[in-house]
């Protein structure tokens, strides 16, 4: 399991430096680093997040 909600996380902004270095790598140091080769491995995805059910009082 990989819970990225607390890492810091850029976000793309398609320079494609990723491709033009080889490396595979963001530019950005972030979990998307550590990440992005577990993705490549990976058959399927399970993806979660929390919901949160806000019951209103009716006065």
């Amino acid at each position: 399991m990989i819970q990225i909600g607390n890492k810091n996380n850029r976000g793309c902004i398609a320079c494609r430096k990723c491709h033009s270095t080889g490396s595979g790598k963001c530019i950005f140091d972030d979990i998307v680093n550590e990440v992005a080769p577990k993705f490549a491995e990976a058959d399927a995805f399970v993806i979660g997040s929390p919901v949160i059910i806000r019951k209103e009082q009716h006065r």
